[in-house]
């Protein structure tokens, strides 16, 4: 009699209790990933409409220039001009790296690198003119403005980063090339609120749910 009367009263104990882990874990686990995602958006537009004021800056250093980098990537002062100009707005916008990105021959290709004042430096990975690229086909075929991802879109970096990119137009509206950007990420990390670890939280969260579900099933 006492068994039964014990039951009972555990029985909706645990599943009050499970009820409540579950929404714990769910909520302590979701909320940090809408801001986070809704943060993601707000810096990737920020910097899509900074690549979009470069593109027309790139746009306004004459048709001609861009024409002979895609022609012979590396050639002269034009090379030197549009890396320059990636640099500057490197630096002033606070992105890690910039590209330049045009199609050639059925390939997508790198004509500039705003980090080739840093060839050799340990840690860059400069990419030379000419070097193939992936990714941007949308943008140069006229199919989309603008991109983003969560990602580097630098193979091989492991640092948390943004990854953009825009399309430059020649003056007659027509995909000419396309900009790449990525920039730091680092302080997307919504998981903690002042002292709690959301995601302790949530990992205990469903540890109680799971433990809560497995009494009341052999119970």
């Amino acid at each position: 009699m006492e068994k039964i009367l014990y039951n009972r009263l555990l029985r909706p104990v645990l599943a009050v209790v499970m009820v409540v882990s579950l929404a714990l874990g769910v909520a302590s686990s979701a909320w940090p990933a809408a801001r986070q995602s809704a943060r993601i958006e707000v810096l990737a537009e920020a910097g899509i409409t900074n690549l979009r004021t470069l593109s027309i800056a790139v746009t306004e250093l004459g048709e001609d220039r861009l024409a002979a980098l895609i022609k012979t990537p590396m050639q002269g002062n034009d090379f030197k001009k549009m890396s320059g100009l990636l640099t500057e707005v490197r630096d002033a916008a606070g992105y890690d790296r910039i590209w330049l990105t045009a199609q050639k021959d059925g390939k997508t290709i790198v004509l500039c690198d705003s980090s080739y004042r840093d060839t050799g430096t340990a840690g860059v990975t400069y990419l030379a003119p000419g070097s193939e690229w992936t990714g941007v086909s949308g943008l140069l075929s006229g199919k989309t403005e603008d991109a983003y991802t969560k990602s580097p879109v630098e193979t091989g970096s492991d640092t948390p980063m943004l990854g953009i990119a825009a399309v430059v137009r020649d003056k007659n509206g027509t995909p000419a090339a396309a900009l790449v950007a990525q920039f730091p990420a680092a302080d997307i990390d919504f998981t903690q609120l002042g002292f709690v670890d959301l995601g302790l939280v949530s990992w205990l969260g469903f540890l109680l749910f799971a433990l809560s579900l497995a009494l009341l099933v052999l119970l």
